[in-house]
């Protein structure tokens, strides 16, 4: 989990130097402000992956290295520590090779396939 720590570290630090308020950045991600506040403040250690993505999108921060091999070691960490299964580590690596735009649309179609399955139950 290491490598997860790390990413929530770095977000924290850019946040800081971007000057965003726990407020700004839930009205930019989307994430409620109290999710965002326990985050930060590391009360969850251990948040959803969609959730440290919408984060990450909304202080323009890209989350993987820069290179490739960095990219795969983080990436099969984070799948070990959610237990995911190849076919979820595929649709992650599909995800990240989209561009920022197509990643902003894919991330709106999940919420509103959330709220979809929200109001189903």
């Amino acid at each position: 989990m290491e490598s997860f720590e790390s990413i929530l570290n770095h977000l924290k630090a850019v946040k800081k130097k971007q000057g965003y308020t726990n407020a700004y950045l839930a009205e930019k991600s989307g994430i409620p402000v109290s999710i965002i506040n326990k985050i930060f403040s590391s009360i969850i250690k251990n948040p959803k992956i969609n959730t440290v993505i919408a984060i990450s999108n909304a202080l323009n921060v890209d989350i993987t290295s820069p290179n490739i091999e960095n990219k795969l070691n983080l990436l099969h960490n984070l799948a070990n520590s959610y237990n995911l299964s190849n076919d979820d580590i595929e649709f992650l690596n599909r995800y990240l090779i989209l561009s920022e735009k197509n990643r902003h649309q894919f991330y709106l179609l999940l919420g509103i396939l959330n709220n979809f399955n929200n109001d189903s139950n």
